[in-house]
């Protein structure tokens, strides 16, 4: 029996606002790479997202490479701020109109527009598959205060998330505990556990084993928001410089929280050991920091599965990061990294010093980093990923001379931040 063919795949994403300037559309350089590995398997995409307002402080800041794909058609999908169910009538509207023109149909979570997509697909018998990059209902508890409306919020997401979990035909989850969270809800589902953020060739860089910088250099590259759990950070250099420990602290990254971090900074006398270096594109730049740095820290109170600790350990960099998402299944404690528990600067403190203290250790992990981080190479994962997705949905229709197949397309940086 001949296998169905499918060219047309249509993305909906949560994750990102881009901004248009003339006729070319712009977003933030991180996340629009890590969906390119899923663009570039189809010769047509259809890219469903929002769209901030060209004098938006943050996201004019933000948005700086330009999304220039061959075939790619981006959507923009109306959203209301802090009223979702508004702008899911406009969402609908928007999908009911041409979601039914794509062969496959991706939807990312978190977010209400993945929610109003499946909800789409359903109605209309359109099949989709899904990918959940992180803990929703995890997320609001975490950014909001925990008020009765923010559990109430929390519940509604966590239902919306199942919700569109049982309807897809396949499911990618961002790490095993997302994958072990949605077991009984996807026991008719062909899913895998899967790693979103991935590493091309250039991020990888082996270092000689070497002593450590005075003062020691920890690294964070990470979205300054309060699930990142920076300001344990903060409370953890405060333990250090008690200690007598000299440190510097290279935290890259822009976001909502960077005027509370800077006055906790002030707070704790730690202004002088923390350099804000705001956003860094990927690229040179930000690969001679994880050269540079002696440790690379994520704190976090929830993740999926870091990008930048991975990028961490294809730099051969030690790190320290919270024991929780699937940061576990990335570190296992003592073999290629360290893991403390969420909320505990006393915790991570200690960590950094065992580092200190034990150069053997240090140097272990520098060689271990770098071998793991193998298993997350891009060429690697995308293979995985294509043979679930053609195995359900049937096989991608990529012509002999796309220039998908041959690669030969780009995500190019307009500006550096």
């Amino acid at each position: 029996m001949r296998q169905k063919k499918v060219q047309h795949l249509g993305l909906v994403s949560n994750s990102i606002f881009l901004i248009r300037r003339g006729n070319e559309y712009f977003g933030p350089p991180f996340y629009l790479r890590l969906h390119e590995g899923l663009m570039r398997m189809f010769p047509e995409v259809t890219f469903y997202c929002s769209l901030a307002e060209e004098n938006d402080p943050y996201w004019s800041r933000e948005c700086t490479k330009k999304f220039d794909l061959p075939h790619l058609n981006i959507c923009p999908v109306p959203v209301k701020g802090g009223r979702p169910l508004l702008g899911g009538f406009g969402q609908i509207a928007v999908y009911w109109r041409t979601l039914t023109n794509t062969d496959v149909v991706c939807i990312d979570l978190p977010g209400e527009m993945g929610f109003f997509a499946a909800l789409v697909c359903r109605l209309r018998r359109k099949k989709y598959l899904v990918r959940v990059l992180g803990d929703w209902s995890k997320a609001i508890s975490l950014d909001y205060q925990r008020s009765f409306s923010s559990k109430v919020k929390a519940r509604v997401a966590d239902w919306m998330a199942r919700t569109v979990v049982t309807g897809a035909e396949l499911a990618f989850f961002q790490g095993q505990e997302l994958f072990s969270k949605y077991a009984e809800a996807t026991k008719d589902i062909a899913k895998r556990d899967m790693v979103h953020s991935t590493l091309a060739p250039e991020m990888f860089y082996q270092r000689e084993p070497q002593s450590f910088h005075s003062p020691l250099r920890l690294l964070t590259v990470s979205r300054l928001v309060p699930l990142k759990g920076l300001d344990i950070l903060l409370r953890a250099l405060q333990v250090l410089a008690e200690h007598q420990i000299e440190v510097e602290w290279w935290c890259v990254g822009e976001g909502p929280a960077r005027a509370s971090l800077e006055a906790l900074a002030a707070e704790l006398g730690q202004t002088q050991r923390v350099k804000f270096l705001g956003n860094i594109p990927n690229g040179p730049n930000l690969y001679r920091l994880y050269q540079e740095a002696d440790i690379f820290l994520l704190p976090s109170r929830t993740e999926g599965i870091s990008q930048s600790l991975l990028e961490a350990l294809a730099h051969s960099l030690p790190a320290i990061a919270s024991e929780v998402g699937g940061i576990p299944g990335v570190i296992a404690n003592n073999e290629n990294g360290l893991l403390v528990p969420p909320d505990d600067h006393l915790a991570l403190a200690q960590a950094i010093l065992t580092l200190l203290e034990q150069p053997a250790l240090a140097a272990q992990l520098q060689k271990a980093s770098y071998a793991r981080a193998q298993y997350f190479r891009a060429d690697r994962l995308r293979q995985g990923l294509r043979e679930m997705i053609e195995n359900t949905f049937g096989q991608i229709s990529l012509p002999a001379h796309s220039s998908h197949e041959r690669g030969n397309y780009s995500l190019s940086t307009s500006t550096t931040t």
